[in-house]
């Protein structure tokens, strides 16, 4: 249970940006131990039939890279809600469209080659 929420960010370590919280574990106390830090998610609304993309495909919640005919074009979107996984489409994408999702392709521009793969190979 969220008991408390700071009213600020705290800048951390490695640039990390922090909000403090406090937290009531109710199930199964015994596995947490004083110290322990955890990620939290705090889901403020839901919203059903809307489109979302992963986060990390969007180029500054601005655009995205759209493949089509085996290449990657630029796309303009509107971007919503989110967090860190995955961003509302608000405009500029549609279901079932097909988007570059590895960003950090070297190489990646508006009109590049691309092949569609499940993942990408390890090095």
């Amino acid at each position: 249970m969220l008991d408390f929420i700071a009213p600020a960010v705290v800048q951390g370590e490695q640039i990390a940006r922090n909000l403090p919280c406090k937290i009531r574990v109710t199930e199964s106390p015994e596995l947490f131990m004083p110290g322990m830090s955890a990620d939290v998610l705090v889901i403020t609304e839901r919203r059903s039939d809307t489109l979302y993309v992963p986060s990390e495909s969007l180029v500054r919640d601005e655009y995205a890279y759209v493949v089509r005919n085996g290449r990657a074009w630029r796309r303009e979107v509107k971007a919503g809600v989110g967090n860190i996984e995955t961003r509302e489409i608000l405009e500029g994408l549609s279901e079932g469209e097909t988007i570059v999702t590895s960003l950090s392709v070297k190489g990646l521009e508006d009109g590049v080659a691309v092949e569609v793969v499940r993942e990408l190979p390890q090095p």
